[in-house]
C-alpha cells in the first residue's frame, strides 16, 4: 500500500453547513497474476469511529469496460455497519470482464470528443486549409490550382498535421518529456494567428504539410495531459494512444471510495 498526498478541501452541504474533509490518496497494488475484477474489499475507515458512516465505493476509471476518468464515478456498493451483528461487513467486487473493444471504442470516443471541442485545432486547420487550392501570382493568392492540385494539397496539409498531432501524444504519455502547459497554449494561439495571416497573403507557399506538422506537435502536446492522467496501463495506452489521435487488452482500474 503506498499513501500519497493528503490534501484538506472545504465544502459545503446543505444540512451541516459549511465543513472540511480531508482527501487522502491511496494506492494499493494486488499480488502478481490476482484477479483485480473479482475481489473482497475489507475497508472500515471512519465507520469504526462514527457508525452512522457510510461508505461508498465507486469506479472511477476501469478501461476495459469503457469507464474513464473523465466519466462520473460508478457506484458498486456500500460498506456500512451491519447494527444487528454490530460488524462490518467487506465488500464483494465482481467486475463484468469487459472487453479490448470497449476500451479502444471510448478512447475513440474521447478523442472525437477532444476534436469538437478543439475549437483551437479546428481554427488552425481551417484558416490554413482556406488558401490551400489557390495558386501564387506575385506574392499574392491567385487563381485555382485545379482539382488535382486542390486535393493533393489538402490531403498533404491533413496527414502532416494528424502526424505531427499524435507524435507529442505518444511522446507525453509515456512520460519521456513533460512540457509546461501555458506555453502550449501561448504557441497554440500564435499557430492560429500566423495560420490567419497566411490565409489573407502567402508567407510560406508550398511549405503549407510542414507548418502543420510543426503546430500539430503543439495542439498535440495539450490532448497528452489528458491521456497522460489516465494513467494506463502500457497495452491500454498504446491502444490509446491509437484511438485518441485519430497490448493486449489489460486492465486499468482506480476505485474511489468516499466516507458519507
Amino acid at each position: 500500500m503506498l499513501v500519497g498526498a493528503l490534501e484538506v478541501q472545504q465544502t459545503q452541504y446543505p444540512i451541516n453547513g459549511t465543513y472540511r474533509e480531508l482527501i487522502a490518496q491511496v494506492q494499493l497494488t494486488p499480488p502478481a497474476l490476482e484477479n483485480v475484477r473479482q475481489f473482497v474489499f475489507h475497508y472500515d475507515a471512519v465507520l469504526h469511529q462514527l457508525v452512522t458512516h457510510k461508505i461508498m465505493v465507486s469506479i472511477r476509471q476501469d478501461w476495459v469496460s469503457g469507464q474513464l476518468a473523465e466519466d462520473a464515478p460508478s457506484q458498486i456498493g456500500i460498506i456500512e455497519l451491519d447494527i444487528v451483528y454490530n460488524w462490518i461487513l467487506p465488500l464483494s467486487v465482481n467486475l463484468e470482464k469487459g472487453s479490448f473493444m470497449t476500451g479502444f471504442q471510448a478512447m475513440v470516443e474521447l478523442g472525437i470528443r477532444h476534436i469538437g471541442e478543439g475549437t483551437d485545432c479546428l481554427l488552425f486547420l481551417l484558416v490554413l486549409l482556406l488558401p490551400a487550392p489557390l495558386l501564387v501570382s506575385n506574392g499574392r493568392w491567385g487563381q485555382f490550382g485545379g482539382v488535382r492540385y486542390s486535393l493533393r494539397h489538402l490531403l498533404l496539409i491533413v496527414t502532416a498535421f494528424t502526424i505531427g498531432h499524435s507524435l507529442p501524444l505518444l511522446f507525453g504519455t509515456l512520460e519521456w518529456f513533460q512540457f509546461p502547459s501555458q506555453p502550449v497554449e501561448v504557441l497554440i494561439a500564435l499557430s492560429i494567428l500566423l495560420s490567419a495571416a497566411h490565409a489573407l497573403r502567402p508567407l510560406f507557399p508550398g511549405r503549407e504539410p510542414w507548418v502543420a506538422a510543426s503546430f500539430g506537435l503543439i495542439h498535440g502536446l495539450a490532448f497528452a495531459d489528458t491521456l497522460t492522467n489516465l494513467h494506463l496501463e502500457t497495452g491500454p495506452l498504446l491502444w490509446s494512444l491509437f484511438g485518441g489521435s485519430n497490448c493486449c487488452p489489460g486492465d486499468s482500474l482506480a476505485v474511489f471510495v468516499k466516507p458519507d
